[in-house]
């Protein structure tokens, strides 16, 4: 678990589900890979910009130690470009949720899919961890790097050039900063894998619903012994319900997937 999230007291969930379409649940089953969508391409238009802003702000003032102050331009330069190679993959606590199906689920085409949490937390290269909504929260762990960023400046005054334990700190910060969400988005209970993305070969692109071009890249998660940390599918709202669950008992042994449950919220599109 990433060390960079909030750690309540609340026992971490055993499962961690992935809301996708029939197609995405099918693409997942058959290919043993998840995607992750780049951090800049997601529905919180504030994604890892909000975060930067504030540590922007604090660390222009720290200029007030003015031997260092061409390091920080060129930190915050590093901080603009580590977003373009950050990528993200979503999965919420609630394993049977109306506004997930609601986004997810049009024209009864939901499904949710229950990832082992341990399982992925053992991902290579990979960081998996709970996302952190409360601003004073965020606000704690921005400045807890910039105390830190204080210490080797203060420290190292009048010493050799600091600039690579800094650009450390910062590194840190990056792979904190996209478990920061808006407020707005608690009811999602997300936790996320985080990946940071060197070869951009490998990067692919979908065209996403505001016709725009979505980079992401595959992540696989089965382990050594090819075993997959998928322990069971939720079939979201359908009015066909019963033809869904004899399909999915089909894909549920062809799979080895433990168990098949129906979702219990009477949702439905009628316009």
């Amino acid at each position: 678990m990433s060390l960079c999230t909030n750690t309540d007291k609340n026992e971490p969930p055993t499962i961690l589900y992935h809301y996708t379409t029939v197609k995405g649940l099918t693409g997942i089953l058959e290919d043993k890979k998840i995607w992750a969508t780049n951090i800049n391409h997601l529905n919180d238009s504030e994604e890892y910009n909000g975060s930067l802003s504030k540590l922007t702000k604090q660390i222009k003032s720290l200029t007030i130690l003015p031997n260092y102050a061409f390091l920080y331009d060129d930190v915050l330069e590093l901080l603009k470009e580590y977003s373009h190679h950050i990528y993200v993959c979503s999965f919420s606590e609630k394993k049977d949720d109306l506004s997930q199906w609601r986004a997810y689920s049009s024209y009864g085409n939901g499904f949710s899919i229950g990832f082992n949490r341990l399982k992925l937390d053992k991902l290579k290269q990979v960081t998996l961890g709970k996302c952190i909504y409360k601003p004073e929260e965020q606000d704690a762990k921005i400045k807890s790097t910039i105390d830190k960023l204080k210490s080797v400046v203060i420290n190292n005054e009048g010493q050799d050039n600091p600039g690579r334990i800094i650009n450390d700190i910062m590194e840190k910060f990056v792979m904190c900063a996209p478990y920061n969400k808006h407020n707005a988005f608690g009811e999602e209970s997300e936790w996320r894998i985080v990946t940071y993305v060197h070869d951009e070969q490998i990067i692919k692109f979908r065209l996403g619903k505001a016709f725009l071009l979505i980079p992401y890249c595959e992540l696989g998660f089965q382990d050594g012994n090819g075993k997959s940390p998928i322990d069971e599918i939720w079939i979201g709202p359908k009015p066909n319900m019963s033809e869904w669950k004899l399909s999915l008992e089909i894909l549920k042994r062809k799979y080895g997937i433990r168990e098949i449950y129906e979702s219990k919220i009477p949702y439905r599109e009628l316009g």
